[in-house]
């Protein structure tokens, strides 16, 4: 077996391995190709920094990275692995880390970073034993919230967004940054929320499927984070969200009150290349 980067390998072989080593995961895949294409585009995949491992010509693992800045430092985050059944037990991603480690350190990354669910302990080890640590826990939320209020919302585009306003882009996840929402902007759209012409808040959601990537509220008090989901529930009912800081207590507390289940947490692990 070999290992080489996916630069050259189709997205259909990709997502074909994709998709059979998730076949027995914690949660369904999407099985689409387009939604890969547009997800890997927002998580700023680099094929030729993503790896496989091969057996003759078929890929029989992977790791698929983004790699981007992060508190000034450049990082390559790991976006999906996965191995086939059949040749699990051969310490495959060692393998696959042991190759990219050269490579990021030749590419100027200095970090590698991953998201793992908490109940997932058998990946848990792997990324332990090649030298990943813990970092912070993140909380996943999904459910139904109904507009009962009369907030006020404004669609504008991602040119228009007031970063300097919006708080707490430090917690955000590699998925729901910044950068992450300027990469696949096509796929969101963009809101403000007001009451009496006052901005109180800002929100990104993909309201074809109800993902909410970014949501927050200029003063951070439960009056105001009732006011901003009456004006996200204008846009979808049923939404999702995805790894939310645990140590944002208020934040956690106003998805809770409006009846949205915690339904699966993750650990983000660091390693750092030397």
């Amino acid at each position: 077996m070999k290992i080489k980067n996916l630069n050259s390998i189709s997205i259909d072989k990709i997502v074909e391995c994709f998709l059979l080593s998730f076949s027995d995961y914690f949660v369904k895949m999407p099985t689409e190709i387009y939604y890969y294409e547009k997800r890997w585009k927002a998580a700023r995949v680099n094929y030729e920094l993503s790896y496989g491992m091969f057996d003759n010509e078929k890929l029989v693992a992977f790791i698929i990275n983004g790699i981007d800045s992060q508190n000034g430092e450049l990082v390559a985050f790991n976006t999906g692995t996965g191995v086939l059944k059949e040749y699990r037990g051969q310490k495959i991603i060692h393998q696959i880390y042991t190759h990219a480690f050269p490579e990021f350190f030749k590419s100027g990354i200095s970090m590698c970073r991953l998201e793992v669910i908490t109940e997932n302990h058998r990946a848990i080890k792997v990324y332990s034993d090649i030298g990943f640590k813990k970092t912070r826990t993140l909380k996943c939320f999904k459910g139904e919230i109904i507009n009962s209020g009369n907030t006020s919302i404004k669609k504008i585009t991602f040119e228009n967004i007031k970063w300097d306003k919006i708080p707490n882009q430090d917690s955000y996840s590699w998925d729901n940054c910044k950068e992450a929402l300027q990469a696949g902007r096509d796929n969101y759209k963009f809101y403000e929320a007001y009451e009496s012409n006052e901005l109180i808040g800002f929100f990104a959601i993909n309201s074809e499927i109800g993902y909410l990537a970014q949501f927050e509220i200029i003063n951070d008090t439960e009056t105001n984070w009732t006011k901003l989901f009456w004006g996200i529930a204008q846009v979808s009912t049923n939404i999702k969200i995805n790894n939310i800081e645990e140590r944002l207590v208020t934040k956690i507390s106003a998805l809770k009150k409006f009846g949205l289940e915690n339904y699966i947490d993750q650990f983000e692990m660091d390693m750092r290349i030397k």
